[in-house]
């Protein structure tokens, strides 16, 4: 795992998605829901993926199977966050990312997750092809 004061570094990121805080993210404190960032997280991943535009990505298809948030600062309605993603280790059929929010290039929160590509039909995790592993590549750290 990757030294927590690197994870609210901007420099530290290759992949970068907006966001914004909606009136349905809020909780009755009248911040973001820590469920909010989640789906914040997820919406940069998957932007990430959409970027990537290849033949082959018909082939992956990533489960979640860990996810950790540090909640650093609260995020509040109308913010308009700036979400970075890069990419860990690739292994046979896990990745890793890490990622972060920021508003006004302040950290609000970091997170560290693994994904596994999905065998849809079977039901379990597969490898990850290797065309996948070479479009993954630029986006490691």
């Amino acid at each position: 795992m990757i030294d927590k004061e690197i994870l609210s570094q901007k420099e530290f990121y290759k992949f970068w998605a907006k966001d914004s805080v909606r009136y349905g993210d809020l909780d009755p404190v009248g911040h973001a829901n820590n469920a909010a960032y989640s789906t914040y997280f997820e919406s940069a991943r998957v932007d990430l993926l959409s970027a990537m535009k290849s033949q082959y990505m018909d082939l992956y298809n990533t489960a979640i199977v860990q996810l950790n948030i540090s909640f650093l600062k609260e995020l509040k309605l109308g913010q308009q966050m700036d979400i970075g993603v890069t990419l860990g280790k690739i292994g046979n059929s896990s990745l890793e990312l890490y990622s972060a929010i920021f508003v006004d290039d302040v950290c609000h929160a970091t997170s560290y997750g693994v994904t596994v590509n999905f065998d849809t039909q079977k039901r379990q995790s597969a490898p990850i092809p290797e065309e996948i592993k070479e479009l993954l590549k630029p986006y490691t750290n």
